[in-house]
């Protein structure tokens, strides 16, 4: 029923509950990174606006999962292409959403950090 109510939303130019993330990074006043996520009831969009890599990396973890003491793998992890979006449909109510430049494994807390159910490599 809520599904219902939302498209009859947005068939109206309403978005209800949409959530925009926004993360931008500059050096030296050149901006190396800026990507936007807006997610919505129906669908998630990701746009990779920069990223002096040429990727902005995503991991979508369990809403109850937003920091390092989270032992939960993502829910989905994946890359965009600078200038680039991707489009997901249906993303889990409330989902937890980490992105930066570079690639590897995220923590729940958005931090680089080893996957998930594996020991951190030694130093």
């Amino acid at each position: 029923m809520y599904k219902l109510i939302a498209i009859i939303l947005l068939l109206a130019g309403c978005t209800p509950g949409e959530r925009v993330l926004v993360t931008r990074a500059s050096e030296n006043g050149r901006t190396v990174f800026d990507s936007r996520v807006t997610i919505g009831e129906l669908s998630a969009r990701f746009e990779c606006r920069v990223s002096a890599s040429g990727q902005c990396h995503y991991a979508l973890f369990d809403p109850d999962c937003t920091d390092a003491t989270c032992s939960k793998p993502p829910l989905q992890a994946f890359a965009v292409a600078a200038g680039g979006e991707r489009t997901l449909a249906d993303p889990p109510h409330g989902v937890h959403v980490c992105m930066r430049s570079e690639a590897g494994a995220m923590t729940a807390a958005c931090t680089p950090g080893h996957a998930a159910g594996t020991p951190p490599a030694a130093p």
